[in-house]
C-alpha cells in the first residue's frame, strides 16, 4: 500500500534542494532572504545539510513504498517538527530573524500532512 506517492516524492525534492543550497549557496541564498546572522563557518550548516538530504533520501523511499518506510516518516515527522521548533524558538528570544523560521514553517507543513498520512494508513489497516 502507498500512502499518497506524489507527497513523499515532493518532501524529497524539497530537502534535496534545501542541502543543495545549504551546502554551495547558503551565503547568497542567506543574503537574497535577509537572514541574519550568517554563519562564518560552515561546518555545521554543512552537517546539517547532509542529515537533510539523507532525510529526503527517506522520504524518496516512503514514495515508493510508504509502509516498508513508515517508521523512516514517523521519524522524519519528529525531525520536521524540531527542524521548525527550533528557529522558531530563536527567533522569540531574539538571536535569527524571522525569515528562517518563516521559511521553516513549510517544514510544519509537511510534518502535518505526514501525521494524516500515517494516521490514513493506520484506519486502512485497522478496518482489514
Amino acid at each position: 500500500m502507498n500512502s499518497n506517492p506524489k507527497l513523499f516524492f515532493s518532501a524529497a525534492m524539497f530537502n534535496w534542494f534545501v542541502a543543495l543550497v545549504f551546502l554551495f549557496f547558503y551565503q547568497s541564498a542567506f543574503k537574497l532572504l535577509g537572514i541574519t546572522p550568517i554563519p562564518d563557518n560552515p561546518i555545521y550548516l554543512h552537517l546539517f545539510a547532509i542529515l537533510v538530504a539523507m532525510f529526503g533520501w527517506a522520504y524518496y523511499q516512503a514514495g515508493t513504498d510508504f509502509t516498508a518506510n513508515r517508521n523512516l516518516i514517523e521519524l522524519g515527522t519528529i525531525a520536521k517538527i524540531v527542524v521548525f521548533l527550533l528557529p522558531f524558538g530563536y527567533f522569540l528570544v531574539g538571536l535569527i530573524s524571522w525569515q528562517l523560521p518563516l521559511l521553516a514553517s513549510v517544514d510544519l507543513l509537511y510534518a502535518l500532512l505526514f501525521i494524516r498520512a500515517l494516521r490514513a494508513q493506520k484506519l486502512i489497516i485497522t478496518k482489514k
